[in-house]
């Protein structure tokens, strides 16, 4: 014989003693009773839960068993417990959801109705998969409640139009976590063939980084570097670490922004010389000292002349206040009163890191 099962508990009121001081027979709550099974009264909560208990009964039924005897879940019969549990559409004992349907009735038509192109009366190749897999999922009250956001709705209802669905149509979609859901589905269904998905991102990032530039001949080399410094290794790695994937945004990142320091100093790559690299580490934060594997890539090129020293950047480098200073500055800020407690804790946390370059607070 099965155990019984049924859905999670969900979190109940605090009962009302005054207003129903006799509660429920079944969990001895004091809530307002909405039927009587078994000469017991029975509370909302219970009712509710009742229904979505399944297995099978004693008797050998199998189905809903809402009642209790022994101390076992019971089939309606068993128990003498009217209660409409019987789906219109496919005949099984659930809990009704919709129109004298059960979840999964409701659920399997919402996915054909957004899934199906509303055109040409039919759903392309590539969703069928996915909405067998929507259609059979453990829970489908889970499904119902995912795809019943207006956002999910109307994704599936959009990705549904088109003729062929691939990698690059959902590329050219915006980002979402839900569109990340869908393409996880087709791929693991072979709808999609499988790719690293952070190689991929990577590459759409580049593409719309590559804008940022300037002067169309930085433009370029940038354009080379991410073809041949950063994605030639990220293409050979089984899979790119996250590490590596935000590694390579930084590095792309600092080099854009020094091509445009270049231009608004009226020089070029190919005019670099190494003031003009201490005057761009100089006037910014350590992590300028990311542009050197660009710099080293440029240089391997034949685009800037080599010899040009990088100082790297490194964590955990920046010099301290003077504990004794710092104790004071950390004192005045406890003690000023135009800050709000989270601008406190902020200041404070900011002290304990800061340079000795910079100024003390007022």
């Amino acid at each position: 014989m099965t155990t019984p099962t049924s859905p999670m508990a969900r979190p109940c009121h605090p009962g009302d003693p005054v207003r129903w001081p006799e509660g429920c027979d079944r969990c001895y709550g004091r809530y307002e009773v909405v039927t009587v099974w078994q000469s017991r009264g029975i509370c909302g909560y219970c009712y509710q839960a009742a229904k979505r208990i399944t297995g099978i009964c004693a008797c050998g039924h199998e189905g809903v068993l809402p009642g209790i005897i022994d101390n076992r879940p019971a089939c309606r019969t068993c128990s003498n417990i009217k209660l409409n549990v019987d789906c219109k559409s496919c005949g099984a004992e659930a809990e009704l959801y919709s129109g004298g349907r059960c979840q999964r009735c409701v659920l399997a038509d919402t996915i054909d109705r957004l899934l199906t192109n509303p055109d040409t009366g039919h759903m392309v190749p590539e969703l069928v998969p996915v909405a067998e897999a929507l259609k059979t999922m453990k829970r489908p009250n889970s499904g119902l409640t995912w795809i019943r956001q207006p956002h999910v709705d109307a994704f599936l209802a959009d990705l549904a139009q088109h003729p062929v669905i691939s990698h690059r149509l959902l590329d050219e979609l915006p980002p979402s976590r839900t569109l990340d859901f869908v393409r996880g589905l087709l791929v693991e269904h072979g709808a999609l063939p499988r790719r690293d998905e952070r190689l991929a991102r990577y590459e759409r990032w580049a593409l719309t980084a590559q804008a940022r530039v300037v002067v169309p001949e930085h433009r370029d080399v940038i354009a080379r570097f991410i073809r041949w410094g950063m994605l030639r290794r990220m293409r050979i790695m089984e899979s790119v670490p996250n590490g590596t994937f935000l590694r390579s945004k930084q590095t792309v990142t600092v080099g854009i922004d020094f091509c445009n320091w270049l231009t608004t100093h009226g020089a070029t790559l190919a005019e670099l010389n190494q003031s003009h690299m201490d005057a761009w580490q100089a006037e910014g934060p350590t992590t300028r000292g990311f542009v050197s594997r660009f710099i080293s890539w440029t240089a391997k090129a034949k685009i800037t002349t080599e010899g040009i020293t990088v100082i790297p950047h490194r964590r955990g480098t920046s010099p301290r206040l003077p504990a004794a200073e710092q104790r004071e500055a950390i004192d005045r800020v406890v003690h000023h009163d135009d800050f709000s407690p989270r601008d406190r804790l902020a200041a404070i946390l900011i002290l304990v890191s800061v340079r000795t370059s910079r100024p003390s607070l007022p």
